[in-house]
């Protein structure tokens, strides 16, 4: 008996290391990118950021955090902790209390990692939503100061920029979150507020706030524009706002005529994530013109996130030539080379992420600038 478990035990911690010899590969699935290879100018830190590194790419994670979430949601009615110590190792941990969240990071630190809040009538949200609300990243006078620098830097070069934010679901379809019981319950509306209020009275006509527009076209299910398992908007969701974006930019308008409306099958990234993998049927929106119809002129970059794919199915038909770039997989240079070959950049971060972007830990760092306007000045 001690031989065949000290087999099974052995079977066990070998596994993900021959899983990992056969070729095997862990992949990125928690809203948020795999953590970095860690350097030895970290110091001390290179321990730590060696874990992550290891941790984010063992195979067989992806399965062992969904089936620890399930558990977690299903059987104890609670929402995983994730945000490290002993006690919330996987593949299972601790129970915690219902709805308690990963803590929200300090500011400049990255964005947490995803937890599922469970809303009402089957809808699902993304912790982080509200998090997020409740502490932003940076501050938000410097998070707008670094957006107008940007800006600036892109529209005195002659080149045409809009800055476009889809808001949350939780902002659009806040009826359904739970009515209580999960931490940023007294905090997440003042904070969303708060940012609504910076990024639509910050005077540049450039940006583009998408809050009014989804609320405006909002419905319920089976109508919905975002999907009720899933953190996105769903392709109504994207031709709304892709109607707002283009008449932003003076471009050819999406007629009622032009959009193909139908069903179609979706498993939510959500559902997923706590091993329900059950579809459900939405709204389907695509866009059909006639041949020759006009078209927006020039080459257009167009800096996303995962919002972004939805969001370029209502623009791709009305553009003369639209080049995604996705913030998190394209290399820092390669988005300001993206940048630099465009007549108009399109740039798109979802509510949550706005002061992520601009912090010292995220992408568009005050480095990231002095090296966009470098390459501009250099491209006449």
């Amino acid at each position: 008996m001690r031989k065949l478990v000290a087999a099974f035990a052995l079977l066990f911690f070998a596994a993900p290391l021959l899983l990992w010899a056969g070729g095997v590969r862990a992949r990125p699935f928690e809203n948020r990118p795999m953590a970095p290879r860690p350097a030895l100018s970290d110091g001390w830190d290179a321990f730590d950021g060696a874990t992550r590194f290891f941790v984010d790419r063992l195979p067989l994670r992806e399965q062992a955090v969904r089936a620890n979430t399930w558990v977690s949601v299903n059987v104890f009615d609670t929402t995983p902790d994730y945000s490290g110590g002993e006690e919330n190792a996987l593949p299972f941990g601790k129970p915690e209390q219902p709805a308690k969240p990963t803590p929200t990071p300090a500011p400049g630190a990255a964005p947490p990692p995803t937890g599922v809040l469970k809303g009402r009538d089957g809808w699902l949200f993304l912790e982080a939503d509200l998090q997020n609300a409740c502490k932003p990243s940076i501050a938000w006078d410097e998070a707008m100061r670094r957006y107008r620098r940007l800006i600036e830097l892109i529209r005195d070069s002659g080149r045409k920029v809009a800055f476009v934010i889809p808001p949350d679901k939780s902002t659009v379809y806040s009826r359904y979150l739970p009515k209580d019981g999960f931490a940023e319950q007294d905090c997440y509306a003042a904070g969303k507020r708060e940012g609504w209020r910076r990024v639509e009275d910050a005077g540049l006509p450039e940006l583009l706030p998408l809050r009014k527009t989804m609320l405006a076209g909002r419905a319920d299910p089976p109508q919905e524009s975002y999907w009720p398992e899933d953190t996105h908007w769903n392709t109504k969701g994207g031709v709304q706002a892709a109607r707002a974006v283009l008449e932003h930019l003076d471009g050819p308008p999406i007629r009622e005529s032009e959009i193909v409306k139908g069903r179609v099958e979706h498993t939510g990234d959500l559902a997923a994530l706590i091993g329900a993998n059950a579809t459900r049927t939405g709204p389907d929106w695509k866009i059909q013109r006639p041949a020759g119809a006009p078209v927006y002129p020039g080459r257009t970059a167009f800096l996303i996130d995962s919002f972004g794919p939805t969001l370029a199915v209502g623009l791709t038909p009305y553009m003369q030539e639209l080049v995604p770039a996705d913030w998190l997989t394209t290399p820092a240079d390669q988005l300001i080379q993206a940048i630099v070959a465009a007549d108009t950049v399109i740039l798109e971060k979802v509510e949550r992420d706005v002061t992520y972007l601009v912090s010292d830990a995220g992408i568009v760092t005050p480095a990231f600038m002095d090296a966009l306007e470098a390459a501009l000045a250099a491209a006449g």
